[in-house]
């Protein structure tokens, strides 16, 4: 069957199958050597990864087959990821946490185990990023407030959907901000690697991103009023942005986001809000947002999409899980 079909109709099929994170594709390459072959420039169609150990390995794994590629003579196409998921959550990924009780000693010890973590997941990412850039169409950063994660500077042209969990802090810094919380600092918020700092001149990251999905989380370090519309400079196309599990202050932010003028996203089309609850200030703030998309003329109209957070949020919604269900499903 696999020599009989054209190799486009292939390449639609495989389009399609291989959205796991790689579960798929690695599972074709051992059916049979025609379609192994067939399925080569899907085998990293869809990645997932969590640990530093997991990523080293993927970029030698990745290197190899686009070395194999370019020195091939059939001019098959090579290995594109279109799809990335980074899951950097409390005992998923591979960095050391500060829990309970400790002594200074601990702190010591873990703030050098971070900082080097820090450095090498910046080096890392950088290179993964460099690799993928040009044809990245799909990224979700799923992060938790226990694993602060070190900024990075990118430049993703192609990447078309975004989905942050909890944070944005591994995209977007101010120059001026605090640097400690709580008498303890997290060496990130100092320490910016082999990145420049952040400056007050923000170039357009993501300047073919159409769809930001922002999940809020407990204790953000920056207000979502401060990174939101630094977002408008990175991300100026953003037509859809999505906002779940926003609590009070967040909503205000996406109202007067909503508000500006001029615009903070100028192609806005789409504002969907999902409070925290259902209760009377979170709705409060819902129809607030729906009545600023109905006024909004300046860049156009704006449709407004409530989502119930008891469609989510009830029993307790998993949104690590919930959030890479989404991404398997672009």
């Amino acid at each position: 069957m696999a020599e009989t079909l054209p190799a486009d109709v292939w390449h639609n099929i495989l389009n399609f199958a291989c959205t796991d994170g790689g579960y798929t594709s690695r599972a074709l390459a051992r059916v049979s050597k025609t379609i192994r072959a067939l399925s080569a420039a899907h085998r990293f169609h869809s990645v997932r990864l969590s640990k530093l150990s997991t990523i080293k390995k993927f970029l030698a794994v990745y290197e190899a087959a686009l070395a194999v590629a370019a020195a091939a003579s059939d001019g098959s196409d090579p290995p594109r990821v279109r799809h990335l998921l980074l899951r950097f959550l409390p005992h998923e990924t591979d960095v050391t946490l500060l829990e309970g009780p400790f002594h200074f000693r601990d702190f010591y010890s873990w703030t050098q185990a971070k900082d080097a973590w820090n450095a090498e997941l910046v080096a890392l990412l950088g290179r993964l990023f460099a690799l993928t850039r040009a044809h990245l169409d799909t990224l979700a950063v799923l992060q938790s407030d226990r694993v602060p994660l070190p900024f990075l500077r990118v430049d993703l042209p192609a990447l078309r959907t975004l989905t942050l969990l909890a944070d944005d802090r591994v995209f977007v810094r101010c120059p001026d901000e605090p640097r400690s919380d709580n008498g303890w600092t997290e060496p990130s918020n100092t320490n910016f690697y082999a990145t420049a700092p952040p400056t007050d001149d923000v170039d357009a990251s993501f300047p073919a991103l159409e769809r930001l999905h922002l999940v809020d989380g407990p204790n953000k370090r920056l207000p979502w009023a401060l990174t939101l519309p630094v977002w408008g400079r990175l991300a100026p196309r953003v037509a859809h942005l999505q906002v779940s599990h926003a609590d009070k202050s967040t909503l205000r932010a996406v109202l007067d986001v909503v508000r500006a003028s001029p615009p903070v996203f100028a192609a806005l089309r789409t504002v969907a809000v999902q409070g925290a609850s259902d209760g009377p200030d979170s709705a409060a703030g819902v129809v607030e947002i729906q009545e600023a998309c109905t006024r909004r003329v300046e860049g156009g109209g704006v449709k407004f999409v409530h989502v119930p957070s008891s469609k989510v949020a009830e029993p307790r919604v998993d949104w690590p899980t919930l959030l890479a269900r989404e991404w398997e499903e672009v």
